[in-house]
């Protein structure tokens, strides 16, 4: 467990190259489906939308898999009554030149992984701060390093990451 805490701290930090390698993100989630079931409790439902056409992406898995995990801890934390749907999601997506621009990367194909829950929402200035490091809505009960570590993980991998609120 230190082995792994180190290499994510390294790769947090930028001191470490990822291990990129050839995934379909849609058999990826698939597969994981059991285990996010387990982790946010039978009064939450899982709707998953996967694209069986999608695109190879050169990911670190681990790294995906951490992502993961945080953002659908972050969703089940946002359910307070502790029930609702979370629904994770995936397609291609062509950018254009004007698309990319105003998302702050390049333009092309790109495969597009989003994740959304009934919760509660939060407010603008929450938003604002959500990928912050040591940011957190939970008190003593978080850290506020999973959305960083999101954030770290989807910059690293040439990609961008938007939060959408109501």
């Amino acid at each position: 467990r230190g082995t792994a805490l180190t290499k994510k701290l390294l790769a947090f930090s930028k001191q470490q190259p990822i291990e990129a390698t050839a995934l379909d993100v849609s058999t990826l989630l698939a597969g994981q489906r059991d285990l996010l079931e387990k982790i946010v409790t039978a009064r939450i439902s899982i709707n998953m939308d996967l694209s069986a056409e999608l695109w190879t992406v050169w990911l670190d898995k681990g790294d995906f898999e951490d992502a993961l995990m945080n953002l659908c801890i972050n969703a089940m934390h946002a359910m307070e009554t502790g029930e609702g749907v979370l629904s994770v999601e995936t397609s291609n997506q062509s950018l254009s030149t004007l698309d990319a621009e105003h998302l702050g990367i390049v333009a092309g194909d790109y495969v597009r992984f989003c994740v959304s829950d009934t919760g509660k929402g939060m407010d603008k200035d929450t938003v604002a701060k959500v990928f912050d490091p040591f940011f957190t809505t939970k008190g003593e009960l978080g850290t506020g390093l999973g959305l960083s570590q999101v954030y770290g993980f989807v910059e690293r991998s040439g990609g961008t990451i938007q939060v959408y609120s109501e």
